[in-house]
């Protein structure tokens, strides 16, 4: 935090210095005209502190983490062992016979599956 401030005072420093402070006059010599000592440097310089200095001094952006869920866990099917269903009254398996007045009696129809 103390090394950004410092930045963006030593950068607002560095621009405030007028353009008239480094000029030379036409014997090589440096020109001393009449000048305040603040020139557009410090308006630049402040804009650009007051523009960058809320940014840099922010809190990074959060960042968001997505973590896939887990598979469900689908437990194997129980396969009953294929029926038939008899009907003893009219005699007949179904679908042949649609009605049954008694009781309707489940008949493995093979071998036990596993």
């Amino acid at each position: 935090m103390k090394r950004i401030l410092a930045l963006a005072l030593a950068g607002t420093l560095a621009l405030s210095a007028s353009q008239s402070a480094f000029a030379f006059d036409r014997d090589g010599g440096r020109f001393h005209g009449d000048h305040d000592g603040f020139g557009p440097g410090l308006l630049a310089g402040a804009v650009i502190g007051a523009l960058t200095l809320p940014w840099l001094l922010s809190p990074p952006p959060q960042q968001t983490v997505v973590v896939p869920a887990a598979p469900a866990y689908v437990p194997p099917a129980t396969y009953a062992p294929p029926v038939a269903y008899w009907c003893g009254n009219p005699a007949g398996y179904y679908p042949a016979v649609q009605s049954c007045y008694v009781p309707w009696q489940t008949v493995p129809t093979g071998a036990p599956q596993y």
